[in-house]
């Protein structure tokens, strides 16, 4: 089971940045998925962690914050 990740990669190069990504789940199970940072004081994201069903797009959006 796997999830697919679009884009593969993000790269944040100024403080306050934003990126989206889309989480697609192309398995015809239902898949959980939860973000980690290697950093949680310098990086966002929304939703943290969620349920995606067989097919489904979820929006995530990972932030840079100031530091």
């Amino acid at each position: 089971m796997s999830l697919e990740i679009d884009p593969s990669e993000g790269v944040f190069n100024v403080s306050g940045e934003r990126k989206t990504f889309t989480i697609i789940n192309v398995t015809k199970g239902r898949l959980a998925f939860k973000v980690k940072t290697s950093d949680v004081d310098l990086y966002r994201a929304k939703p943290v962690y969620g349920f995606v069903v067989p097919q489904e797009k979820i929006k995530l959006i990972i932030q840079r914050m100031e530091g």
